[in-house]
């Protein structure tokens, strides 16, 4: 579980200090799994920063395909 606020952007985490490794760890590994399945679906989502990115229980959760592409 990534520390942090859960339903929060990651942009907010930092706010409260540096992040333990082990949730940088887990945090970089569920975002390679959700950009996998993203791009498995056909698509580009072009907009990947902090502020589209929340923290859930589950992992991390990318938002915002405004300017999502298909490939």
């Amino acid at each position: 579980v990534v520390s942090g606020r859960p339903g929060a952007p990651v942009a907010e985490s930092g706010a409260y200090g540096p992040l333990p490794v082990r949730s940088v760890q887990l945090l970089g590994s569920g975002l390679a799994h959700a950009l996998q399945h993203i791009h498995g679906a056909g698509l580009i989502h072009r907009d990947l920063k902090p502020s589209n990115v929340l923290l859930t229980i589950d992992g991390p959760r990318v938002i915002d395909f405004g300017i999502a592409r298909a490939l």
